[in-house]
């Protein structure tokens, strides 16, 4: 199934085995391409893209973008895909260091992902790190209190780590030093119990130096 292998391929990325994922993605999207089944080329396109973004700067953030603006494109694109591909926007945005774009990108986003909890606080993460580099203190602050309780009624979930460091973030450029201190101290404890949960070794050491550098 396409579907499912672009869905376990991008959280191979997530556990930090980009290129691996990546591979396995570009052979599901020939393949969507060959069987021409347009769905599925174009949520293998989606998922290739958010991979690439979560990659280094240069040509992977390059083609990420091109692939989105390219979905952003596909007419009758629904709300959920085009929030998504704002997201992703907005993630490479934040990544060259042009923050206004990535709240722009951003807050569009977010306007269209209301009905997917966990992508809309993926965006939102993106959205108070953007803002605390604009120096829009208050509203980064604001938000991540928001983004805070949300995580919480939900339970949890694969963002939370993102979501409690950016949190962190956002309250130390705001000044509650001592908040954002217990939110970076949750964020590594969920780290280590979800590498906990990977039992090998090297796939484990790989997730913990992919994210760890989220916990600033």
């Amino acid at each position: 199934n396409i579907g499912t292998v672009g869905v376990t391929d991008y959280a191979q990325g997530e556990l930090g085995d980009t290129e691996h994922g990546e591979q396995t993605l570009r052979e599901a999207l020939t393949l969507a391409k060959r069987i021409r089944v347009p769905f599925a080329v174009l949520q293998t396109e989606l998922h290739l893209a958010a991979l690439l973004s979560m990659k280094a700067k240069g040509p992977a953030h390059a083609e990420s973008m091109a692939l989105t603006e390219s979905i952003l494109k596909t007419p009758g694109l629904s709300k959920g895909y085009t929030g998504w591909c704002n997201g992703i926007l907005a993630s490479l945005a934040l990544a060259q260091g042009e923050y206004a774009l990535a709240v722009t990108q951003a807050r569009e986003a977010a306007a269209l992902c209301q009905r997917v909890p966990l992508r809309l606080l993926w965006v939102q993460s993106i959205l108070i790190r953007g803002l605390s580099q604009c120096g829009s203190h208050d509203e980064a602050v604001a938000l991540a209190e928001q983004m805070l309780t949300s995580l919480m009624e939900l339970g949890g979930g694969y963002i939370e780590v993102s979501v409690r460091s950016a949190a962190a973030q956002a309250l130390t450029l705001g000044g509650k030093s001592a908040r954002a201190q217990k939110e970076r101290q949750k964020a590594a404890e969920r780290l280590q119990i979800r590498a906990e949960h990977i039992s090998d070794s090297t796939s484990r050491d790989r997730y913990l130096t992919s994210q760890r550098d989220l916990i600033v």
